[in-house]
């Protein structure tokens, strides 16, 4: 029965004394909290949360060589963070990424360059639309859409690739997306129109030289343990892109994965 008492004590006498107009935003934030518990039975209640946070330190610097004078550089180094928040509610689904760059930086000059970014990785509403006797799933938003195969370099992640060898913390954001997907028992036959220019990190040349609008479709087949895949693809880039890919998992330990892919027009 004590301990309220005594922590109350021990916050009055931790923290400094509040000004007055300090207890406007606390009053609205118990009246929020109050009339949110207090409505057990509020949609509220549906939303799913999940969140992830990484963590980044980094030391920069120059090094001496036998074929470069020593530059006599210190080298400095810095802290980034990022706090990833997924969000569900029935049919719409958000992924947004809170992202610290140079939170702590001890650059020689000083000059720190600290920023902070939101950005929205996918945002996007799925339904199901029957024609006909068929029936077909419909994804309208920003999604992360990948097509490729194996861990390397994956010739069919075709509308917003991941950056090969990242250092340090990335985020891959999804493109313009919407998709017609119709599956069978073993088999998916998927439409698709997509616009990459919806990125808000990838501004730089690269990234507005390659920025792409297509369409395309996508035809997948399981034969027994062999996963087949055929694209074709048509956007302002590359003018025109057929690939494929095979996929075989042997047992728990061993899998093959081959992909290939046919572009009029290649993009360095």
């Amino acid at each position: 029965m004590n301990a309220q008492p005594c922590l109350e004590h021990g916050l009055r006498h931790s923290l400094p004394a509040p000004k007055r107009i300090a207890w406007v935003p606390a009053a609205l934030v118990l009246l929020l909290s109050t009339n949110l518990a207090s409505a057990s039975d509020s949609s509220w209640d549906e939303i799913d949360i999940e969140t992830d946070y990484q963590v980044n330190l980094q030391s920069i610097g120059g090094g001496d060589s036998v074929f470069l004078p020593a530059q006599g550089e210190r080298s400095h180094e810095q802290v980034n963070a990022l706090l990833d928040i997924n969000a569900q509610f029935h049919s719409v689904s958000a992924n947004v990424a809170l992202l610290g760059t140079s939170i702590y930086d001890n650059t020689p000059d000083g000059h720190n360059q600290r920023q902070f970014d939101a950005v929205i990785s996918t945002l996007t509403y799925e339904t199901s639309v029957t024609f006909g006797d068929s029936e077909w799933d419909v994804l309208l938003g920003k999604a992360r859409i990948d097509w490729g195969v194996g861990y390397g370099y994956r010739v069919l992640d075709i509308f917003t690739p991941y950056r090969r060898n990242p250092v340090g913390i990335q985020i891959e954001e999804g493109a313009g997306t919407l998709t017609l997907s119709h599956y069978g028992m073993e088999s998916e036959w998927t439409l698709i129109a997509t616009d990459s220019s919806w990125s808000q990190l990838d501004t730089s040349e690269y990234g507005r030289a390659t920025e792409q609008q297509g369409l395309g479709s996508k035809y997948y087949r399981l034969l027994g343990d062999l996963e087949l895949q055929m694209v074709g693809y048509y956007d302002n880039v590359r003018q025109g892109m057929l690939g494929g890919s095979l996929v075989n998992v042997f047992n728990q330990a061993w899998s093959a994965h081959a992909s290939v892919s046919y572009s009029r027009r290649y993009q360095l």
